[in-house]
């Protein structure tokens, strides 16, 4: 995630206007590492999502792991709405995971979609993340935005943060990377820290007990 001085997470409705080059080539490699990259439906609207592209030199570094060539991509919905435009219905297989509660109007999703069913009235974020280990993912980068973010901290499922702050006030109303979810408290340790000029990349690790 990325963020202002004044905890802005978008700048104009996304969050491009606060990355820096460097940020974004981390970012690339944070999704080439993953197996599943998890992002909310709103945020693949507003980012306009595409499928994950091989990429060569990726792809081969992760046949060395023993990775599929590009990472899962998963979006969490309750309502299915992608916008019927959008560029991650079209490209090659598989297709993208649409993860949604019992109780969501399957027929409003549309094609190029998996359908996966986890949890209720809500998307069961524990159940999900059993179903991806299953099917052999471990590692997933979350890419957010803040609501499912929140969730996932609510559910105390995040290992690591990996935040980038940027050198700007942007100032509005999308402020806070947990969405103004009330959260557990839990303290986590600073691992890693990346200059790129004014932009700070930092990486913070669970403290395990």
């Amino acid at each position: 995630m990325v963020m202002s001085i004044d905890g802005a997470y978008s700048v104009a409705g996304r969050s491009a206007g606060l990355s820096s080059t460097a940020d974004h080539e981390l970012f690339l490699a944070h999704r080439n590492g993953a197996d599943a990259i998890l992002v909310g439906a709103a945020t693949a609207r507003t980012e306009r999502y595409r499928r994950p592209r091989p990429d060569p030199e990726a792809a081969q570094r992760r046949s060395a792991r023993s990775q599929s060539p590009t990472p899962l991509l998963v979006i969490v919905s309750k309502s299915l709405d992608l916008g019927r435009d959008t560029p991650l219905l079209q490209g090659e297989p598989p297709n993208p995971i649409l993860a949604h509660p019992a109780t969501s109007d399957t027929a409003m999703a549309p094609e190029g979609l998996e359908l996966l069913e986890a949890g209720r009235s809500e998307v069961d974020l524990h159940a999900l993340l059993a179903e991806l280990a299953r099917r052999g993912v471990n590692r997933v980068a979350c890419e957010g935005g803040p609501a499912l973010l929140g969730q996932l901290a609510r559910a105390d499922l995040i290992d690591e943060y990996l935040v980038t702050l940027a050198p700007r006030l942007a100032g509005g109303q999308d402020v806070g990377l947990l969405g103004g979810l009330s959260t557990p408290t839990r303290d986590y340790r600073l691992h890693a820290v990346l200059r790129d000029g004014d932009h700070m990349m930092c990486s913070y690790r669970r403290i395990r007990a």
